[in-house]
């Protein structure tokens, strides 16, 4: 029965309830805190390794890596939460015949979204004013109209040339 394992959480929890409904795939689950030993003994069954993609986030014994790969010889597949893949050396898996895949996009339109309240907040400086605000500031809201944060005139209804290069020049 081929066996997946996974570090600490999977990016999608209601795929862990459909693999868990399934008889024909063990499923195992190690934790970053867990001692090596134990993470080890683990993945000594796994044939899939489901690993974050954030070097911060898992320990150094578990990114997959030659040394890593030495210790689970049965390992087909090794796969990255998100876009990137810090925590796998690619040509190490190549070498030793592991397929190395990700999952992309599949926080795209939160991303999106998140840069699209950064640029609005940036733009109409949403936490300056709100800094100033619950520090007791009382100037008219139009002294912080049409100024970047350095206080030098930024934008000009008539003129987006005007506003790139002042912008620009700061």
């Amino acid at each position: 029965m081929p066996t997946i394992v996974y570090l600490d959480t999977l990016p999608a929890q209601n795929g862990l309830d459909i693999l868990h409904s399934q008889s024909k795939v063990e499923i195992l689950k190690i934790n970053s805190s867990d001692n090596e030993e134990k993470c080890m003994s683990i993945l000594q069954k796994a044939d899939a390794y489901q690993v974050g993609a954030a070097r911060d986030e898992v320990p150094k014994y578990l990114q997959v890596d030659k040394q890593f790969l030495t210790k689970i010889p049965n390992l087909l597949v090794v796969s990255s939460s998100g876009a990137g893949y810090d925590t796998i050396d690619v040509d190490a898996c190549t070498q030793s015949g592991v397929l190395v895949v990700n999952q992309t996009g599949g926080n795209s339109e939160g991303v999106a979204e998140h840069a699209v309240g950064m640029i609005l907040n940036l733009f109409k400086r949403i936490g300056e004013c709100d800094h100033a605000l619950r520090r007791g500031w009382n100037e008219p809201r139009v002294s912080l109209m049409g100024k970047d944060l350095l206080n030098k005139k930024c934008w000009n209804y008539r003129s987006w040339k005007y506003r790139w290069q002042s912008c620009r020049n700061m």
